[in-house]
């Protein structure tokens, strides 16, 4: 199965990596970018290029929002539909605290 992944999506990621971090809880879009999330980590940008017959999801990697985006992103993040604005919520493990973040529909 790890080998199938490798040859799909391009790289095969440490086994640790797969069962700490694997971004397969949800999927949103934002500023035209496919992301898969997980509550613990950064989005992970994926690509989908579809055809008539088929399609390819292409793993692009962490996306920090150019070093913007300085915490964990919930699996659940909100994208305001009129203004395009993305919302990320985020918590802390370690302390209790909820983290916040705004971006605008361009970042």
């Amino acid at each position: 199965m790890l080998f199938e992944h490798e040859r799909k999506v391009g790289y095969l990621p440490g086994r640790s990596q797969i069962e700490r971090y694997s971004a397969n809880t949800a999927i949103t879009t934002h500023a035209k970018k496919t992301y898969a999330l997980v509550e613990a980590d950064l989005p992970f940008e994926v690509r989908v290029d579809k055809n008539s017959k088929d399609f390819d999801i292409q793993s692009i990697g962490y996306d920090n929002f150019n070093g913007q985006l300085t915490h964990h992103v919930s699996a659940h993040p909100k994208v305001d539909r009129k203004t395009g604005h993305f919302m990320a919520f985020g918590y802390d493990r370690e302390i209790p605290v909820v983290h916040y973040s705004l971006f605008d529909k361009d970042r």
